[in-house]
């Protein structure tokens, strides 16, 4: 985009000034700076489009495309323009008009990686996830370790029935440590490990290891429980896969190495003695009660 010409205010610009608050964060000042741009020169583009980018921020989407169509008419060559515009279309519900402003951006910058996340974002609102899939790989290979694409990744492959590459790509989301999107994707692991125990009747497999955790814990005292229970929570942090039987974890407070299902349930039969109350976020209850039955009726 060309600059405009810059009005001056103590040795510093407005547009400098406006600029500077959004380097700092401060967008409420910033919008306000580039209204009063946009006052002084309704014909300055880089205003207009500082402008959609703030409204955009604030979720005044309405405002934001009205800027950014401004913004358009002025310099229609800007691939960024189109990819804030798409956005703002997007999250009014015109996905039609969105998807034509993203797919413009494409072809004025073909690999723009914001165009093509936001692309992928308009597919899979519109149920074509194998294009969105398709986007967001790529994506995946001009910004690695892209929080929002890593997330979207995992999201899709869960909508196309693939909970495998889904867990993959949440767990490599958490360790991400992003503070938007670790707790989204911990909440997404949490949601399919539990999904996962909801067929009819009880998983044989959990409970021979809530079995074994009420044998061992017998054997412990409540501190020892407890560390135990410290442990495993803090290794949950990052996702426990119910289905993964390959990946084993030692834990120092109980010799050993286990494996993901092992840990849930431990860590259940572990909180109901130490802290009843709380949801660990599996509902092994039907498990516990069987391995339970177990303990007062040996089996044969």
């Amino acid at each position: 985009m060309t600059l405009p010409r810059e009005k001056h205010i103590d040795g510093q610009s407005k547009l400098e000034r406006a600029l500077a608050a959004v380097q700092e964060g401060d967008l409420d000042s910033a919008r306000r700076q580039f209204e009063e741009l946009v006052m002084d020169d309704p014909h300055d583009p880089l205003a207009l489009y500082n402008l959609g980018l703030c409204y955009n921020e604030a979720g005044s989407y309405d405002a934001a495309r009205k800027a950014l169509l401004s913004c358009l008419a002025l310099d229609p060559g800007e691939a960024n323009t189109y990819v804030a515009l798409g956005m703002a279309e997007a999250k009014l519900g015109q996905m039609a008009d969105a998807e034509t402003h993203l797919a413009k951006a494409l072809t004025l910058q073909p690999d723009n990686p914001y165009a093509l996340r936001n692309l992928a974002s308009v597919h899979a609102a519109t149920a074509r996830l194998s294009q969105a899939l398709e986007e967001l790989l790529r994506v995946d290979t001009i910004l690695h370790d892209d929080p929002p694409t890593v997330y979207g990744l995992g999201l899709v492959y869960s909508m196309l029935g693939q909970p495998l590459e889904a867990t993959r790509l949440f767990q490599r989301c958490v360790a991400l440590a992003d503070p938007t999107y670790t707790e989204i994707a911990r909440d997404q692991l949490q949601e399919m490990a539990e999904q996962s125990f909801k067929s009819p009747g009880p998983r044989m497999d959990a409970v021979q290891f809530c079995y074994d955790a009420l044998t061992r814990f017998d054997a412990m005292t409540e501190e020892a429980v407890q560390a135990v229970v410290s442990e495993i929570a803090l290794l949950g942090r990052y996702g426990l896969d119910p289905h993964d039987a390959e990946k084993k974890h030692a834990l120092g407070s109980m010799g050993g190495r286990f494996s993901e299902l092992q840990l849930i349930c431990f860590l259940y039969v572990g909180m109901r003695r130490v802290a009843p109350d709380k949801n660990i976020g599996f509902d092994l209850s039907s498990e516990y009660d069987v391995a339970c039955a177990w303990r007062k009726e040996p089996r044969i």
